[in-house]
């Protein structure tokens, strides 16, 4: 049996891990499992055992307040997708590890009001193509290694209060087709040579 997603949500008290199983809708009939955990809201670390999950793609992190890490074995997330995180006010960084996730496509971090910076290991994410990162009042740069990804082609970042600038190194995202940053009462500057995104067809500042 392979795990394929595993969601948690700390509005509810942890009620235990449990596989669900379901027909997908395919001829072949095959089977996907969904694992949802519930997690209390004074959860503090995740455990790292996490790393046997060989075939997650989708990974959910909602609503815990008191989460201060992930695990360092979040790199061997070798199948990994979506990484979505959402309030966890307590998390000041996301692991180095991050960036070995090589087949992420979608990283979408939201009310993390505490998160101050994002690791540099960011450009090796070759695969990604969607980042979202919003309500993060502390966090003030992006890592300049947004540059090494080939197939980046949608960006959007909101009100992060406390950035002041955007890498120039953005300019070199050619993929990059929208474009959106509101409410960004820090920004000075926008990156040098934003007109070479010539596949750019939303640009959204405001």
């Amino acid at each position: 049996e392979q795990l394929l997603e595993w969601s948690f949500d700390g509005r509810s008290c942890l009620v235990g891990v449990s596989l669900e199983e379901y027909r997908e809708r395919t001829p072949t009939s095959n089977f996907k499992y969904e694992n949802t955990a519930r997690s209390i809201f004074t959860l503090k670390s995740l455990l790292n055992e996490l790393d046997n999950f060989t075939s997650l793609t989708t990974f959910k992190i909602r609503r815990c307040s008191s989460l201060t890490s992930l695990p360092n074995e979040l790199n061997n997330f070798i199948s990994l997708t979506t990484f979505k995180i959402r309030r966890c006010s307590s998390m000041t960084s996301l692991p180095n590890e991050l960036g070995n996730l090589t087949s992420l496509i979608t990283l979408n971090i939201k009310r993390c009001l505490n998160l101050i910076s994002l690791a540099n290991e960011f450009g090796n994410l070759l695969s990604l193509t969607t980042f979202h990162k919003s309500w993060s009042s502390n966090l003030i740069s992006l890592p300049n290694e947004l540059r090494n990804l080939a197939f980046f082609t949608i960006m959007s970042i909101r009100s992060c209060l406390s950035l002041t600038s955007l890498p120039n190194e953005l300019s070199n995202s050619t993929s990059l087709t929208i474009f959106k940053i509101k409410r960004y009462s820090s920004l000075i500057s926008l990156p040098n040579k934003l007109d070479i995104l010539t596949s750019l067809t939303t640009f959204d500042i405001r």
